[in-house]
């Protein structure tokens, strides 16, 4: 079940002995408390990588150099024609084809280093068009779908509702319906199948925190229920730490100790070797 933020909000008045009733004397505002959660937030999803997207690109005729979408923070995974891609570097390339950078073939290889920010290549630059999925200017949403698993198809499963809504579907003729999603129950949910897209590129990169602005009963997003626990800490070092009425050293030191006990156990689940058993 999904965790208000207003819950952690709670349980920090409780542990700084503040009645979270009391919010009008100031002690602890909440407009204060959303600073330090957002800061808190935003630390714990960048350090443990903990949730993953899934990016489609239109692959391009000839085209190698593609932008890496704003929502992400590192690249994890690259593939192309639902085939895995080999990480490489410029020096690699350079060394071993002095011609590599003209090849026109199937992509085998990707690279982010000695390029622009934000931006990946892949190599050889793709032999063939990849899908795309038109939008009209006057009818675009929060976010496009980049790219298809075919050249008419795109299928969306979700088993527990989405978070927002298909407003129409149009495709290459008057009444093509090219886009078909079915939700079995509303609600905040998690899209939990998806087919890797046949011509294009697909990333796997860890989520970026959220920019907007967020209010004490929104959802804690981007991390799991099993680890909002430790955002608490989080807040909690960052308020004892500071010079003012909270401040505790002792108790900041304790807190940072759970806070990071946290923040390893998300980033040893998440990573590949596992470490020691």
């Amino acid at each position: 079940m999904p965790i208000q933020i207003s819950a952690i909000y709670t349980d920090v008045c409780r542990n700084i002995l503040e009645d979270p009733g009391l919010t009008a004397i100031n002690l602890m505002s909440i407009s204060d408390f959303m600073n330090y959660f957002n800061d808190t937030a935003q630390d714990f999803v960048s350090r443990t990588g903990l949730i993953k997207r899934l990016i489609n690109i239109t692959a391009d005729l000839g085209v190698g150099v593609y932008p890496e979408p704003a929502t992400n923070t590192d690249i994890v995974e690259v593939a192309y024609n639902q085939t895995h891609l080999y990480r490489t570097s410029g020096w690699y390339l350079d060394n071993s084809d002095p011609s590599w950078a003209s090849a026109v073939d199937t992509p085998e290889r990707w690279r982010e280093d000695e390029l622009a920010p934000e931006q990946i290549q892949i190599e050889p630059a793709p032999a063939v068009q990849g899908y795309g999925v038109p939008v009209l200017p006057t009818t675009t949403g929060y976010g496009t779908i980049a790219a298809t698993s075919s050249a008419n198809d795109f299928d969306i499963l979700a088993p527990t509702g989405g978070y927002g809504t298909i407003s129409s579907c149009f495709g290459p003729y008057p009444g093509g319906n090219t886009v078909f999603a079915e939700s079995m129950n509303a609600g905040f949910g998690t899209i939990n199948y998806v087919i890797s897209s046949t011509g294009n590129l697909q990333l796997v990169s860890s989520a970026q925190p959220i920019s907007y602005y967020q209010t004490i009963n929104d959802y804690v997003y981007l991390i799991p229920d099993s680890f909002t626990a430790y955002l608490k800490y989080g807040i909690l070092e960052r308020i004892w730490s500071q010079d003012g009425e909270y401040k505790s050293p002792d108790q900041a030191q304790f807190a940072s100790q759970r806070y990071q006990e946290g923040v390893s156990l998300a980033a040893a689940i998440m990573s590949e070797g596992g470490g020691d058993a």
